[in-house]
């Protein structure tokens, strides 16, 4: 079974190195879904954690499922060209 990460209301600039460091123990040691749904205002600055945490969960050998991806990061990811890399769970 896959741990629930949930993301706090906040995902910027300010935010995102701090989510990193507090998330990244998790997503190495148990498959995750990180969990969207909670998030109202978000930047670039959370594709970078995004990345971040798939690089960890894929060294780990881990999984990284993201679930209630809200729609303008979704919209930034395709702006830049990776929503391949940011796709979420149905």
């Amino acid at each position: 079974m896959s741990e629930r990460l949930a993301l706090p209301t906040r995902v910027t600039l300010a935010d995102s190195a701090a989510l990193l460091r507090t998330l990244t123990p998790a997503v190495a040691r148990d498959d995750c879904v990180l969990d969207w749904s909670a998030v109202e205002s978000a930047d670039s600055s959370a594709l970078a954690l995004v990345f971040g945490l798939q690089r960890a969960a894929t060294a780990a050998g881990r999984q990284l499922t993201l679930t209630a991806l809200p729609n303008g990061l979704a919209t930034l990811a395709q702006l830049y060209g990776v929503e391949h890399f940011v796709s979420q769970a149905d």
